[in-house]
């Protein structure tokens, strides 16, 4: 017993499960399959699943349409913006990195020089 008490296979058995635990209470619970606490379908996601209304024109959905369209172009616009920041400040960081990488080597050619002299 007490073999297995010291065992890293029983640490990590315990940690694989608490996270199975987790991760089915964040995403794989009853409120994460759209059901209300009581099991019925909740009445906000209704109005996602039923886009088009079936007595409404073609007019009113094509309307939808535009706006779903409309609001999917604003967060790739969104996304895309995020991604371009991001770049920049990797390509600032590389050049930060290059930079100093650079001083290092200054630094220890001096410092092998100055050993050299002594």
């Amino acid at each position: 017993m007490a073999e297995i008490m010291d065992s890293p296979w029983l640490v990590a058995g315990v940690a694989f499960v608490l996270g199975l635990f987790v991760g089915w209470m964040v995403w794989g619970g009853a409120m994460g399959d759209g059901l209300a606490p009581g099991g019925s379908i909740d009445e906000g996601d209704l109005s996602d699943r039923n886009l088009f209304d079936e007595e409404a024109g073609l007019a009113e959905n094509l309307a939808t349409i535009r706006k779903e369209l409309e609001k999917s172009k604003a967060l790739l616009q969104q996304s895309d913006d995020a991604d371009a920041a991001m770049d920049l400040e990797l390509v600032n960081l590389d050049q930060t990195i290059k930079r100093a990488n650079g001083r290092l080597k200054l630094i220890a050619k001096s410092a092998e020089r100055a050993k050299d002299e002594s």
